[in-house]
């Protein structure tokens, strides 16, 4: 971050130029420029550095060394200074990206100041305390031409050479008492004036720098040097007009870190957060605001432009960011989600407008998006979604699951192989729920694992009704989350549940999603290991909805593939027909039978037999069904 210079540094500075003063350079002020003198140099000041600069609200101007260093510089040159940095916030980094500012004041040597494009001044103001040495600088954007950096630095040179340098430096060190005395006399006494001040700047400057440390924890993310939520809120709340408002659009951005945390540990995922947020930084336009909020999250506050500029900017960012790992070559992948939101005049709070953001996020998140903009509709889901997070508990209690079979064909028996087992929601007020409806939820309130375990024993007490009774055997699938594969004691839950009925482990199959697959996760593995030790058939859903290769499928042991639906919507062209084609033959060359879902008209049927697929599922032959139903149709 940039940092200050105290008065203590300039005093020490002042005492060592009292020792050496060399010759002003006599004709300076007469080199004429090429740099137009009508357009005035932007300059990003520090708000709060005095001596060196600071906002003097009385005057409505920058002042301070710097200020005038910059008008000995423009007497010399003829050109002129603007200064254009916050009146109440340091935001120089701000404003490194705008295209029109060309030099950022008050850097300090030991700044973490490495924004590409950025070149210091070749010369530095020099100082030390308590023997440390310490340097000041300007540093030039992308947008200085190479002629105002040369002008610029030659005169710089000059000025810090010149007698009138150290008039400035003994102007603001004595803190303007050589109003009252000649320019001479205060040369002569002032090392006198010093030594006899001296223990009492000492203590100023520790005060101060503890005053500094306390206001930078309270406005600003130490980790990644962006606003807090508080300096967000404050800024948004207090300093922007309802006009000012409506002109911005806010967006949350977060992921998931848990399983970033759990795999590769704190430091990763700090390193990440500091990536993304020096990419949002240099993202969020002229007058945007950047903060931390919680953990993993982030919002950006920037003007409002077309919403398919804003849309597409989105998508800009997204990529940037998920590309952390190509970047850094990381073997892992990012999937940062946004949440839009358009701020209107009547929204005074930013609390509120961030909580709309957070809607659209867990939106985007729950609909697997990379990025919605909130809107009623979005709202009013996100509301329903949690009236139903407030009843999971008393859901579990009272039993509203109800479990249901959706029954497969097998195409060379001409008879029903087995069925996969669904779970459905009988709420007291909403109906009967499909699992699109509430199994996010449940994956993102930590309770999936219970209903997949609700799930699976009540599939175990079916079957073992079923063989008491003397009915025929069929295998039933049960689904099991992702997250499910993370718990080291998800196959001990299951064994222990299935050892309490009397079932054949091979009428039980357990299905996984390719993400278990394609995250090649250890301990997934070992409790898939674990699962086959005891019999069951492992089945691999969805397959060909995501990105999993073959080569993925060689760690674990599949028995069977079940293709997604929309391999078979694919096939309805000839191309379509040959890919399908393709993945029968080589998943049989591998040794996995087939499975394929969603089929629900005459001439799929054809298709899939002609492929020689093994087995079928859909609406074609079944519905899914409560489990009295499948019992029936099963004994016929």
């Amino acid at each position: 971050m940039l940092r200050r210079i105290t008065p203590f540094a300039c005093a020490v500075f002042i005492c060592i130029l009292l020792t050496a003063l060399p010759a002003y350079a006599e004709g300076a002020a007469e080199e004429e420029s090429s740099l137009s003198a009508d357009t005035p140099i932007l300059v990003a000041g520090c708000y709060d550095c005095d001596p060196i600069e600071s906002y003097d609200s009385t005057e409505d101007k920058y002042v301070g060394i710097m200020p005038d260093i910059l008008a000995q510089i423009s007497e010399q040159t003829g050109l002129t200074f603007q200064y254009v940095g916050s009146t109440t916030g340091d935001n120089r980094e701000e404003l490194i990206d705008n295209p029109q500012v060309k030099i950022i004041s008050a850097v300090q040597d030991h700044d973490d100041f490495a924004e590409p494009g950025l070149q210091k001044t070749e010369q530095s103001l020099d100082y030390e305390i308590g023997g440390t040495a310490h340097q000041t600088y300007l540093a030039f954007t992308e947008a200085a031409e190479p002629e105002l950096i040369q002008s610029f630095n030659k005169a710089f040179e000059e000025v810090l050479n010149s007698d009138e340098m150290n008039h400035i430096l003994m102007k603001y060190a004595v803190e303007g008492k050589q109003e009252k005395t000649s320019g001479w006399l205060v040369m002569l006494v002032s090392a006198a004036y010093l030594a006899a001040v001296i223990s009492i700047i000492v203590l100023a400057e520790k005060n101060r720098a503890l005053r500094h440390k306390q206001r930078y924890s309270e406005l600003f993310d130490d980790l990644t040097g962006v606003w807090n939520l508080d300096h967000f809120c404050l800024t948004y709340d207090r300093q922007l007009t309802d006009s000012q408002r409506a002109e911005y659009s806010v967006v949350y951005f977060s992921e998931d870190f848990k399983q970033l945390y759990d795999h590769f540990g704190t430091e990763e995922v700090n390193n990440f957060l500091k990536y993304m947020a020096h990419v949002l930084a240099r993202n969020m336009g002229d007058a945007g605001m950047l903060c931390r909020v919680e953990n993993d999250s982030f919002v950006l506050a920037r003007k409002t432009v077309s919403q398919e500029e804003l849309e597409n900017w989105a998508v800009r960012v997204l990529d940037k960011i998920d590309a952390y790992p190509v970047v850094f070559s990381k073997e892992y992948e990012i999937g940062i989600h946004a949440g839009i939101y358009s701020v209107q005049k009547e929204d005074r709070f930013a609390q509120n407008v961030i909580y709309y953001c957070k809607e659209a996020y867990r939106y985007a998140l729950n609909h697997n998006l990379s990025y919605a903009i909130c809107g009623k509709d979005i709202l009013n889901e996100m509301q329903e979604q949690d009236q139903l997070i407030s009843m999971i508990s008393e859901a579990f209690r009272t039993e509203q699951f109800a479990i249901y079979a959706q029954p497969y064909v097998s195409l060379n028996e001409n008879g029903i192989y087995g069925c996969e087992a669904l779970v459905r929601w009988n709420h007291p007020t909403k109906g009967l729920l499909k699992p699109d409806k509430f199994i996010s939820l449940f994956e993102g309130q930590g309770t999936i694992m219970d209903l997949d375990l609700y799930l699976f024993e009540r599939v175990c007490r079916w079957q073992q009704q079923r063989n008491i009774r003397g009915e025929k055997r069929i295998v039933i699938s049960c689904n099991f989350s992702r997250f499910d594969f993370d718990s080291p004691d998800l196959a001990n839950k299951l064994i222990e549940i299935f050892n309490r009925y009397t079932v054949d482990p091979r009428q039980i199959a357990i299905e996984i999603t390719e993400s278990v697959v394609q995250e090649n996760n250890a301990t997934a593995q070992r409790n898939i290991e674990a699962l086959r030790r005891m019999k069951f058939s492992i089945y691999l859903d969805d397959f060909g909805s995501g990105s999993t290769c073959y080569s993925d499928l060689k760690n674990y042991p599949i028995d069977i593939l079940k293709l997604d639906r929309s391999l078979l919507l694919m096939a309805d062209n000839e191309k379509g027909a040959v890919i399908l084609d393709s993945i029968v033959s080589l998943g049989h060359r591998l040794n996995f039978s087939i499975v394929c879902e969603g089929a629900e008209t005459e001439e799929q049927i054809e298709l899939l037999k002609k492929l020689k697929c093994d087995y079928i599922q859909g609406f074609y032959y079944y519905r899914p069904m409560p489990l009295n139903e499948a019992d029936k149709l099963l004994d016929e």
